[in-house]
Parts: C-alpha cells; sequence; structure tokens
C-alpha cells in the first residue's frame, strides 16, 4: 500500500482548466508528481502512456466523461494488470450516486469546490487502499474500499 506522496503519479483530467491547475498546485505541493489532461480523452492516451497510482476524473468533460473513462480503464484490466485507483469529482451535488460509484468501481468521489485539505485527505485515504482485484479479464473482485 502506498500513503507517502513522495513521487507517487497521479493524474488529474478535467476540462476546467483553473480548477485542474490549482488541484494539481495543491498536489505537488504535498509532494506528488502530477499530470493533467484537458478532456477524457487525453485522459485516455496519457494512462496508456504512463503509469499512475491514482486518477482524478471529472465527471463530465468532453470527449470521454469520466465514467466512460473509468469503464474503458476497468475493461483494459486484467489479472496483474490492475486499474489504478479512482477518484471521481463532480460540481453537481445531483451526480453524487454512492450506489453507482462502487458498481462502477471508483474509490471516492469530492464535490467541488472543495476545500484542499479535503482532496489531500481523500486522496492519501484512497492511496491507502489496496487496487482493485481483478479475477478475470474486466471483471472487478470483490474489493469494496468505497
Amino acid at each position: 500500500m502506498m500513503t507517502s506522496p513522495d513521487r507517487t503519479p497521479v493524474l488529474i483530467a478535467d476540462d476546467d482548466a483553473p480548477f485542474r491547475s490549482l488541484a494539481a498546485i495543491i498536489l505537488r505541493g504535498a509532494g506528488y508528481v502530477v499530470t493533467e489532461a484537458r478532456d477524457g480523452n487525453e485522459a485516455k492516451a496519457k494512462i496508456e502512456g504512463g503509469s499512475f497510482e491514482l486518477l482524478l476524473l471529472d465527471i463530465r468533460m468532453p470527449g470521454s466523461s469520466g465514467w466512460e473513462v473509468l469503464k474503458w480503464l476497468i475493461s483494459r484490466s486484467s489479472p496483474g494488470n490492475e486499474p489504478p485507483r479512482v477518484l471521481m469529482m463532480t460540481g453537481l451535488t445531483t451526480e453524487f450516486d454512492l450506489d453507482r460509484l462502487k458498481r462502477e468501481g471508483a474509490h471516492g468521489m469530492l464535490i467541488k469546490p472543495f476545500q484542499n485539505e479535503d482532496l489531500l485527505a481523500e486522496v492519501r485515504r484512497i492511496l491507502s487502499l489496496p487496487r482493485r482485484t481483478v479475477t478475470a479479464p474486466g471483471v472487478l473482485g470483490t474489493n469494496d474500499p468505497v
């Protein structure tokens, strides 16, 4: 389990550039190595070209939504190639759906705007969890970290 932020690779995907930049500054200040993506399609490309311990995905993005990126990520998983942990983000409280969160395979959700301390606490919490176990291609194991 990884709990120290020292050099932990994180991807932030959000089409709101000022928010994405602020979140990146907060996480970099805490010692995380942050990569940014401006939409779901760019997030997929960066995931394919890199290795991340945590993805922060905005639910509503052009190209591919956060949910679509998460489904794509899970579909590419296999035993020994477990997906990174995922923190979903949204500015709409009506999109907070704990059942869907668990069912789709995310580890947590933050409602924007949030306090810097809340972001860091949730990132630390999620990184302390094991990656979801994949028992067959595209099928999540029984880990229920949410």
